[in-house]
């Protein structure tokens, strides 16, 4: 049986319940749920708006506002950034993090809900890039960071999450001094400087990795970013201020001499994963790609698909990582891309060549189907990274897989 990690519910106040009127059941109601759901992006001049609105027609009308204002890409059906969000919600709702394999029996529901920290994050940036679990002892509580990594592999957040008998706390001391962070570690309320060395001796005997430690010492690489910055309800305008970029997930690298032909998704690439075995045990890797879902660069009377993939098995049990990386392209007739915009075309991977330490193209480290082929009989965790070469548009998967 998997133990929890959190196993007290705390009961708050929700935002809404102060910041919604009282003079209409129904209006009330409907700005409850909404804020229920998406209060934590709801910055202070939308906030003193919705308090004086007192109509269930004039809080739809704010959603709406609401909704349009944060729309990266007007001229599509879509919203793609209320999509994201709905997602991340229905994630939280179902909780996700019950199964995790890092980070099991984890509940949202136990740290608040959707009014807790633990969503606060998770509705913010998704899931972690890095999430490990520390069990604490009679002087440390439990401990659980969360780490979000930049396009540069920089830390661009730590989130750590401390757990002191059921009541979750998120660590916010980074700029005091390093005994007053310990202190925010400690199961007493004013523990002694031995105590504090014991906690100090302990994260570096069962954290390894340092990541406990790290999370303590700096919350981001970058020294401007600040827990309450990365916290703080995003800024419509920073949203949608360049329409023609995706968003947030790294600075698109357009030559101007290239035209392009943009999918139908402001931020993501349309595409599916599957993962393949056979009898022989033979790992095999496709992507099914929407015609319509991706950006197409234009050569003459050709599109050409330009991508950089990424990929990561991790063993379970021994931790060992097998990394797979390379960028490649790709041409269809511009006439069979615009004339079958629904429909999905396979990219088969096993034969990609490996760059992933070297930069060298007549010198390649193998090929995909080297590495599942090498691989050790296991339980893997694999994760998926592909992004467009110039727009930087995305798609990331998560995977467990059985090699026997």
């Amino acid at each position: 049986m998997v133990s929890a990690f959190f196993s007290v519910s705390i009961v708050e106040a929700a935002p809404s319940d102060k910041n919604c009127t009282s003079q209409d059941a129904d209006a009330k109601k409907y700005c409850n749920d909404f804020m229920e759901k998406y209060g934590f992006f709801v910055t202070n001049p939308e906030l003193k708006d919705l308090k004086s609105r007192h109509t269930l027609k004039s809080i739809e009308e704010f959603e709406a506002d609401f909704w349009k204002k944060r729309d990266t890409d007007p001229n599509t059906s879509d919203n793609e950034f209320k999509i994201l969000i709905d997602r991340r919600l229905l994630e939280i709702q179902t909780e996700i993090l019950t199964v995790d394999f890092d980070i099991p029996g984890t509940l949202f529901s136990s740290t608040g809900g959707l009014k807790g920290d633990m969503a606060h994050v998770y509705l913010f940036y998704g899931m972690p890039h890095i999430k490990r679990r520390l069990s604490g002892n009679q002087y440390m509580a439990d401990l659980m960071t969360w780490y979000y990594f930049d396009e540069n592999g920089r830390v661009l957040f730590r989130f750590l999450f401390i757990n002191k008998l059921g009541r979750v706390l998120l660590f916010d001391r980074h700029n005091f001094s390093f005994e007053y962070r310990l202190e925010a570690l400690s199961m007493n309320i004013n523990p002694t400087v031995y105590e504090l060395q014991i906690i100090l001796d302990y994260l570096f005997m069962r954290d390894p990795e340092n990541l406990f430690y790290a999370s303590v010492v700096e919350f981001s690489y970058y020294s401007d970013m600040t827990l309450s910055k990365a916290l703080d309800p995003p800024d419509p305008i920073s949203l949608i201020a360049e329409r023609t970029k995706p968003l947030d997930f790294g600075q698109s690298n357009i030559p101007k001499d290239k035209e392009f032909i943009y999918g139908k998704f402001k931020s993501f690439i349309g595409a599916n994963l599957a993962i393949n075995g056979d009898k022989t045990n033979k790992i095999s890797m496709e992507l099914m790609v929407l015609y319509s879902g991706m950006d197409w660069e234009v050569i003459k009377d050709r599109g050409r698909g330009n991508f950089d993939l990424r990929i990561s098995f991790q063993n379970k049990v021994t931790r060992a990582i097998s990394e797979f990386e390379v960028r490649f392209s790709f041409e269809i007739d511009l006439a069979k891309i615009k004339a079958n915009p629904d429909s999905y075309f396979r990219i088969e991977l096993d034969d990609l060549k490996n760059y992933r330490n070297t930069n060298d193209p007549e010198n390649p480290e193998g090929t995909l189907k080297d590495i599942t082929a090498s691989i050790e009989p296991g339980d893997y965790v694999v994760n998926i990274d592909l992004r467009d070469t110039y727009t930087r548009k995305y798609m990331s998967w998560q995977e467990h897989i059985i090699k026997k």
